[in-house]
């Protein structure tokens, strides 16, 4: 049970439920708690994720792994042994945003 898990009470996790089922973005409520103003929902996320724009990599297998290329709204660690072309990488991205 939500409550349960959360522990909270079970009104508190009916005031839980009711909001995310009526898709408000948080007001303050009755109870001990507030919910934040802007929240996202995680279909919300998802659908920004899904949408986002993706700098290719030039490299088919690498943009699949990395889901379409390195997005522009996050940060991508690329890592392993020298001479892998890390750098070279780099350089090609950087050279997309000057250009």
């Amino acid at each position: 049970m939500l409550a349960t898990e959360l522990k909270v009470s079970e009104t508190e996790a009916l005031e839980i439920l009711k909001s995310v089922s009526d898709g408000s973005r948080l007001q303050s409520t009755s109870s001990s708690f507030t919910i934040v103003n802007g929240a996202q929902s995680a279909w919300d996320m998802l659908q920004e994720e899904e949408t986002s724009i993706h700098i290719t990599t030039s490299c088919a297998d690498l943009d699949s792994i990395l889901g379409g290329g390195i997005s522009c709204k996050e940060v991508t660690e690329i890592g392993g042994v020298p001479g892998i072309g890390k750098t070279q990488l780099g350089y090609k991205l950087l050279t997309y945003f000057i250009e």
